[in-house]
């Protein structure tokens, strides 16, 4: 039997998870739950392969620099 995260420990994650966004970090718990949720039985991603692929699409799409 597997304890459930308190509320208190379920908001601060998702608080974290939505700095995480802001300022660009990886969510690579979330990268997980994801591929878990639609995509089993699939390769999932090293974390430091995961960090490589989120600085690499982050650095090459068009529209996502400043200048």
């Amino acid at each position: 039997m597997s304890a459930r995260p308190t509320p208190i420990a379920d908001r601060l994650q998702r608080v974290i998870r939505t700095v995480h966004r802001i300022i660009g970090a990886p969510d690579y718990q979330g990268y997980l739950a994801h591929m878990r949720r639609n995509h089993p039985g699939h390769r999932v991603m090293s974390r430091e392969e995961h960090a490589r692929e989120c600085l690499n699409r982050r650095y090459t799409q068009m529209g996502n620099r400043c200048c």
